[in-house]
Order: C-alpha cells, then structure tokens, then sequence
C-alpha cells in the first residue's frame, strides 16, 4: 500500500495492521548516534505532500540515506510523530523528484538540531525537539509517581529570542541546572497539559551547557510570572510590607467554633 506522508500522519500510531509503503526524498541526514549502547541514524524525508522525521535503527541500510537521494520504503513502523525503519523494513533507492518549496520550508529539525522556542511549540505534540536557551527560572525538585516508582522531577523555564517554554526535568538531570545559564537539552518531547503546549526531557535527552552564544545576551524580562527571586524589595510601593510581630484580637469563625479553625 503507497502512502503519501501526509496520508501516513493520519494513521494511528503504532497500528499492528498497517505496513505502508512511502516514497520520498531524504531532506537531511544527522550524525549516527549511539543510545542505550545502539546506533541509531535520523534523517528528515518529504515528498509532495508533506516532510516527517524518520529513525533507522538498523545499521545496515545507514548508507542507503544521502540528501537529496529518493526512496521507496516498504513495511515501516509507525510512530507517534515519525517512521520508525527496523530490520523488517526494506529499502530500495530510487530517483529523487521535486519538492514543493513550502514543504521544504516547513520541514522538521532532526532531534539533534535545536529550533527556536517558538517554533518547537508549534509543532507537533510528542515531537522531538533539541531546544537551547537562557534559564530563567529553576523549580524545586520534588517526586512524581511513574510505573509505581517515584521519579524525581523538577520544571525550568527557557527563553530565547522568539519565546519562552516550560520544560519538565527528570531523574539524573534534576537539580543540575543553573539559572542563567545557558544550555542545550536534546532530544525532548512535545507534550499537552492543561491545554498549554510543554517540553518534557526523555531517557534520550542529553544536557550541555553553551560557554559562548548569542543567547547569552537576551535579557530575563522582569515582568514575567517566571521571576521566581522576588523580595519585599521589589513589591509595589502602596503594598504595606513587614513582619507580624502581635495579634491582639481574632474574630471566631462561627461556622467552626474550635480553636484550631481561628
């Protein structure tokens, strides 16, 4: 069965009944990677329809992905927000042919290349994404129950120059960053809560810090509701502001006549 990408973008993921076949020209190629001990090679592929992001994890087709080359894949795994290309899947290449210049401008990053803030967030949701910016807001840590076992979490918030995201840490990556520094995350996921679009770190995802970058000179708007360092100092001056140091009367609560409801 031929699918066009935007046709495979409809299925629903991880379909065990659907092995459809695409053809498409390779857009990008990235570095192999080695994760989990397992090389794994992501690439970007389009045709006129649309551009997904794919992962082959298997090794001995890596040669078969070069820019620009056209391929006909048959059997692929269908993910969340990409192709996955296994053992199972075969490849053949083929003649490459044009692809509309808006969907080479809408095109995906690769997971290893950091897109801007704003666009992130506008993609997809369960997306990968490496995101990069200026911390301007560092959580405390805390716990949260995953697969019956207590995780640590904690959220930080990232800016740059189109934006500003919230992205959820976990496990070993808590309480290893700084606010104002400047970092890279690989590999995070787009993910949906309360209706606002978040980034959320993966078992993937690898922090860096960034010693030089542009980023370096946007500055922490003191307006936002992420200036977690706010003092008395900085509360408006009509806002009466000190220490409590008596209380002489204390009307009861008459719908709780305890003491400890007063």
């Amino acid at each position: 069965m031929m699918l066009k990408i935007a046709d495979i973008r409809q299925i629903e993921p991880d379909s065990p009944h659907e092995t459809p076949t695409v053809k498409a020209v390779v857009l990008n190629v990235g570095q192999i990677q080695k994760e989990h001990g397992k090389e794994r090679l992501y690439v970007v592929l389009g045709d006129e329809t649309g551009s997904i992001t794919a992962t082959i994890y298997n090794f001995d087709v890596f040669d078969r992905f070069r820019k620009n080359m056209g391929v006909i894949l048959m059997d692929i795994l269908l993910k969340q927000s990409y192709i996955g290309i296994t053992k199972r899947t075969e490849v053949a290449v083929t003649q490459a042919f044009i692809i509309p210049d808006e969907v080479l401008e809408a095109a995906p990053k690769l997971p290893c290349e950091a897109d801007t803030i704003t666009a992130i967030l506008n993609s997809p949701e369960k997306s990968l994404h490496s995101v990069n910016g200026i911390v301007s807001k560092v959580s405390p840590a805390t716990t949260k129950p995953v697969g019956g076992n207590d995780v640590l979490f904690q959220e930080i918030s990232l800016k740059d120059s189109t934006g500003k995201a919230t992205v959820a840490v976990w496990d070993s990556m808590v309480d290893t960053i700084q606010k104002g520094k400047v970092i890279n995350i690989s590999k995070c996921r787009v993910r949906l809560f309360n209706a606002e679009k978040k980034l959320s770190t993966t078992k993937a995802s690898v922090l860096e810090v960034v010693a030089e970058s542009e980023l370096q000179e946007l500055p922490i708007s003191s307006d936002d509701d992420d200036d977690a360092d706010r003092t008395d100092e900085a509360a408006p001056s009509h806002m009466p502001v000190g220490s409590v140091i008596a209380v002489f009367e204390v009307d009861p609560y008459l719908a709780c006549p305890i003491n400890s409801c007063n």
